[in-house]
């Protein structure tokens, strides 16, 4: 008669931890291993989407590696919603990853915002820090709506093939952004 939930135990590292740790000795995480974590975890949002739900809070934080396999893993689902859930779609996440209609709580979330905070992830891994920084959530929630999306080439030239990427899936109206 109680109700439970039950969760995988994935023995490993949160990625913000491992692209800090990377930082300290002047190096980046190697791109082949940030294109696997890229297109797995990526591979999970579009099976979590194509169930109906939206997670609201990617980031590096919520990337576990895994420490046998090296597998990532998308956790932390407790601001997920389903789209089935008229009204549900609204807030949460957090502000150095949320894009612009999440942070200022203007339109209905979408599997879409989840594709900008993977962006946002994606250019902290290729760059070693997010896109943007700010010194409060109102100031980055204002540099998420209204700031170009920076070029992960200015940081690492010879990424710049990623921009026009990046830059498409944080763009500041979701229908531009990828499905």
């Amino acid at each position: 008669g109680r109700c439970f939930f039950v969760m995988e135990l994935v023995d490993g590292r949160a990625l913000d931890a491992i692209i800090v740790d990377h930082r300290k000795h002047g190096a980046m995480v190697p791109l082949h291993r940030v294109l696997t974590i890229l297109g797995r975890i990526a591979e999970g949002l579009e099976a979590v989407h194509s169930a109906g739900v939206v997670h609201r809070d990617v980031k590096p934080a919520n990337l576990v590696i895994e420490e046998d396999t090296g597998r990532p893993v998308l956790v932390d689902f407790g601001l997920a919603v389903s789209d089935k859930i008229p009204g549900s779609l609204t807030g949460g996440g957090t502000p150095a990853y949320m894009a612009p209609e999440q942070g200022r709580k203007k339109g209905p979330v979408t599997p879409r915002t989840d594709v900008y905070a993977l962006a946002c992830t994606a250019f902290e891994l290729l760059a070693g820090h997010p896109p943007f920084e700010a010194a409060d959530d109102a100031a980055m929630a204002e540099k998420h709506a209204h700031a170009p999306p920076p070029c992960v080439s200015a940081r690492r030239p010879e990424l710049g093939p990623f921009d026009a990427v990046l830059i498409r899936a944080m763009s500041k109206d979701p229908y531009d952004r990828y499905d």
